[in-house]
């Protein structure tokens, strides 16, 4: 007879903030909450209307547990949790649904604790890991085994699972709490344990963290490192070595699925839930049934609203609520999407920083610069022009952005979300705001690359270096018209028609076309094109099965490190120094040298080894330098091949045993000719002059 599938739903990033500290929504509150990208002022509606959906689902017969993956509250306030617990623990009476909760980076020693009874900011009671452990107390799964010191757990889930709640949140040296996270060895330790015992007891590991363990955002370690769990490679492939299958996590708020595969051949899947306050205002159902070594994970995610709309301060929003939440989690209660949730940040920090330069005593002192007469009466009207006017300052930026965001960006209008979440337009071309809001809600909700032409146009048009030159005109246009024109012209008192206008702009272009060359715009649009496509080219996995069949073969690619990265190959005579990187659990050093014939030639001698080193990985070409990027445990490997005779070869490096080689890269070890030399000075002689040309041609269409 087949079992009947053990069904969990998680909840993930909740930041609950409970309506009795909010003043009754005062002024305060709301100047605090509406540009923070967690609709606070509607959270303990949204979690109503959740827990309402799952008593439906439950009393349907669907539902053995509720796992809440972390971020419960908005910033760890001790009455928002003590509020919450109460909530959940009415929720589990009527319902018969068991609870179970770990902790996220908002939830414990957080100096931001704050409440608004009394009309204003103040701050308010934090909660320490032994309160949270204390509040929750009566929300405990049968049989847990708590690891000391820690809010984690394990927990067996019928005859077939066991869960290994993993607390990792992480504390700088007063306390605080930070928004990475870890995992301790001693606590490692404890984990390795429990997935030994379940194994012996013949059951299926299942993890849950607040933490990803795989990138679940494009380019997430460089971008978002924080929402990745420290060293989290080698802590992936430990879990997935000790028999975990599946990992639910949170904090990046995207729903979807995520895979790594250890050097070894085990697999684990990284779930992360979505976020349920915030946008998309989601819940994942997962059905998991095991059949010998096969365990099938069946993925479901629903609407917080789907039982009861959501109701908050006084006003009921329309279902489907994540439409308009898609607004408020982008602009606030300020509306105006994106462009709106930029604005509100401009002016949050850039009064600030401009007050910072005053107090310094303006610009001039503030960067040191040593100025002439001329200049320095420049300097001082741009400080009471810009500087001693933050708000002035931070309007016109704002203006500026309002108007990029509304340029034209594709021929094609932009539809794929229109009827869902009202973004873009039927009736005219995509604009940036449209590709952007867009490209946001398939990043953390739903749709692909690959389903609509508007994407498809706008990622061609960032590789072909249209949006470059877009970005540079668009640039000179502000430069000129709004800031020199309109406003440093009548601030210095100078006189500019539009004659002289138009020779600005033209020195600008010329300028600009010198400093940003063919060469550096082609560089900066293939960055554009791969990070467009790495934030939109992932599969969404949301709604699927994810099946785990046992142990395959480890795939090989630089982007997990396992094949070499960054080879280089010097000539010493007839010498020749290999050297390459790849994460450090990989300490084999092959090179293997082939003839023309490609067979290995036998025999050569070899020395070398690696060494740990730590590497900056994936750094991103914009033309004047490799920038970004983000750094991981390394090997650096290194191999001299001695006393190769003189002639052509093919040279692999990597791990030969495990087939994780380079692709094959030329190697000519004959003496320079006389030709060669003349060939080489005479191709670095046609680059110079192609690049004189390309400037002075620029010049002269200006």
């Amino acid at each position: 007879m087949r079992k009947k599938p053990l069904r969990i739903a998680f909840i993930a990033d909740l930041h609950y903030y409970p309506a009795d500290l909010t003043g009754n929504y005062c002024t305060a509150f709301r100047e605090d909450n509406r540009d923070l990208g967690k609709p606070a002022e509607q959270s303990q509606g949204v979690l109503l209307s959740a827990l309402a959906a799952l008593r439906a689902r439950a009393a349907r017969g669907g539902l053995d547990y509720l796992i809440l993956a972390g971020d419960l509250t908005r910033d760890g306030e001790y009455e928002a949790h003590a509020h919450l617990a109460r909530l959940l623990e009415q929720f589990r009476r009527d319902s018969g649904v068991r609870v179970a909760v770990i902790p996220g980076n908002h939830d414990l020693n957080n100096p931001d604790a704050a409440e608004y009874r009394s009309g204003a900011k103040r701050t308010a009671r934090k909660t320490s890991p032994m309160e949270f452990l204390m509040l929750y107390g009566s929300l405990v799964l049968p049989g847990a085994r708590r690891y000391p010191g820690t809010c984690g757990f394990a927990a067996d889930l019928g005859d077939d699972f066991r869960l290994i709640a993993m607390d990792t949140c992480k504390y700088d040296l007063n306390g605080n709490i930070m928004v990475s996270g870890e995992i301790s060895h001693p606590q490692m330790r404890w984990i390795l344990g429990e997935c030994e015992a379940a194994k012996k007891a013949g059951k299926a590991v299942l993890g849950t963290m607040h933490h990803n363990l795989c990138e679940h955002v494009g380019y997430q370690d460089a971008l978002f490192k924080g929402y990745l769990l420290d060293d989290y490679i080698a802590v992936r492939e430990t879990l997935a070595d000790a028999g975990m299958r599946y990992c639910f996590t949170g904090h990046v708020h995207a729903g979807g699925a995520a895979q790594a595969v250890s050097d070894d051949g085990d697999l684990l899947y990284d779930i992360c839930v979505p976020a349920l306050s915030p946008f998309p205002s989601e819940l994942l159902l997962a059905q998991l049934q095991r059949s010998g070594k096969k365990v099938t994970a069946r993925l479901e995610t629903f609407p917080a609203d789907e039982a009861l709309p959501v109701t908050a301060a006084g006003r009921t929003y329309q279902q489907p609520y994540y439409k308009e939440n898609f607004q408020l989690t982008l602009g606030g209660s300020r509306g105006g999407g994106f462009t709106g949730f930029l604005q509100a940040n401009i002016r949050l920090r850039l009064p600030p920083m401009l007050q910072k330069i005053r107090d310094t005593g303006g610009l001039k002192a503030y960067f040191n610069i040593d100025a002439n007469s001329f200049l320095t009466a420049v300097l001082a009207q741009l400080d009471q022009r810009y500087v001693n006017e933050p708000r002035h300052t931070a309007e016109l930026v704002c203006r500026i952005l309002e108007d990029g965001m509304n340029r034209q960006i594709s021929d094609l209008p932009c539809t794929m979300h229109l009827d869902s979440l009202g973004l873009g337009h039927r009736s005219r071309p995509g604009t940036v705001r449209d590709f952007l809001e867009t490209a946001l809600a398939v990043i953390y909700w739903r749709g692909s690359l690959e389903d609509d032409p508007f994407l498809r146009d706008v990622l061609r048009r960032l590789g072909n270096g249209w949006f470059v030159d877009e970005a540079l005109r668009f640039f000179i246009d502000k430069v000129v018209d709004d800031l020199l024109l309109k406003e440093l012209a009548p601030a210095l008192k100078l006189r500019l028609g539009s004659k002289s206008a138009r020779s600005v702009k033209r020195a600008l272009r010329a300028a600009l076309g010198m400093a940003v060359d063919l060469k550096r715009r082609r560089a900066i649009s293939r960055t554009l094109a791969w990070l467009a496509r790495e934030f939109l080219g992932r599969p969404d996995l949301r709604d699927t099965a994810l099946v785990h069949k046992g142990r395959g073969r480890a795939p090989a690619s630089e982007h997990d490190f396992r094949r070499p990265m960054e080879l280089q190959i010097k000539r010493n005579g007839a010498n020749v120094k290999v050297t390459w990187y790849t994460k450090e659990s990989i300490t084999a050093s092959d090179v293997i040298v082939c003839g023309a014939d490609m067979h290995p030639i036998r025999g050569l001698r070899m020395h070398g080894g690696s060494a740990r080193e730590p590497y900056t990985a994936r750094k991103l070409d914009v033309g004047f330098a490799k920038i970004a990027g983000y750094e991981i445990a390394a090997a650096k490997h290194s191999v001299t091949v001695a006393g190769l005779a003189p002639g052509s070869y093919v040279l692999l490096a990597g791990d030969a045993a495990r087939s994780w080689m380079s692709p094959g890269v030329s190697l000519n070890t004959g003496a320079k000719t006389r030709a060669g030399r003349a060939l080489g000075y005479a191709k670095a002689t046609a680059a110079t002059a192609f690049r004189v040309f390309y400037s002075f041609r620029l010049v002269k269409k200006a």
